[in-house]
């Protein structure tokens, strides 16, 4: 049954890097908001834009592949430059 089994840190580190691949692809954010909360806003209008522009094409809901876990382990984020 080793098919079954997780590398949860392999999967971990995984997830790390796609997070910051979409953090760090917001090159200016809003005062007073984490490069996060700006991401989550630009994601947010686009999708919500693109439900008006085409409401018969509504955008659907897909189940993540892999349940939600919690983690323990505080994400390792890189400085800013300075």
């Amino acid at each position: 049954m080793a098919s079954d089994s997780i590398d949860y840190e392999k999967e971990y580190f995984t997830l790390l890097d796609k997070y910051n691949e979409l953090i760090y692809a917001v090159e200016r954010k809003f005062d007073n908001e984490s490069r996060h909360q700006t991401a989550l806003r630009y994601i947010r209008e686009m999708e919500k834009m693109a439900n008006y522009l085409s409401p018969e094409k509504p955008a659907v809901w897909v189940e993540p592949k892999f349940e939600r876990r919690e983690w323990n382990v505080t994400p390792i984020v890189p400085e800013p430059p300075k």
